[in-house]
C-alpha cells in the first residue's frame, strides 16, 4: 500500500471529504523508478553521449544487438551532427585514388 498524508488546505487546515472524514493523498504522486528504470536510463545516456552499439552492449552486458538496441534512443539531432563532423573531420573522399573532392 502506497503510503499517504492528509491534504492540507491553503488555510493550514487538514481538507475534509465528502464523508467529513480527513481527505488522504498519496505520499509519493509517481512510482518510484525501477532498476530496470535506471537501466535504461544509463543506456538511452550512454547512446546521447555518442558511445558506439558494439561499447553500449559490452556495458550493458549484451550478446545482441538487438537488446542494446531497446534501451538507446539517441536523438536524431545529435546522430546527424555526429556523422557532419565526422565527414567534416575526415573530408570527402571520391573513393578512387584518395583524392578530396572539390564542389563547384
Amino acid at each position: 500500500m502506497t503510503p499517504q498524508v492528509p491534504v492540507v488546505g491553503d488555510d493550514g487546515k487538514v481538507a475534509k471529504g465528502e464523508d467529513g472524514r480527513p481527505a488522504w493523498t498519496p505520499l509519493v504522486a509517481e512510482p518510484l523508478p525501477t532498476p530496470h528504470d535506471c537501466r535504461h536510463t544509463y543506456g538511452t545516456r550512454l547512446g546521447d553521449a555518442g558511445l558506439e552499439r558494439h561499447d553500449i552492449m559490452a556495458l550493458m552486458g549484451h550478446d545482441a544487438y538487438r537488446t542494446s538496441h531497446r534501451y538507446v534512443h539517441s536523438d536524431e539531432d545529435k546522430r546527424l551532427a555526429r556523422a557532419r563532423q565526422a565527414m567534416t573531420s575526415i573530408g570527402r573522399r571520391d573513393g578512387l585514388g584518395g583524392q578530396a573532392v572539390s564542389r563547384s
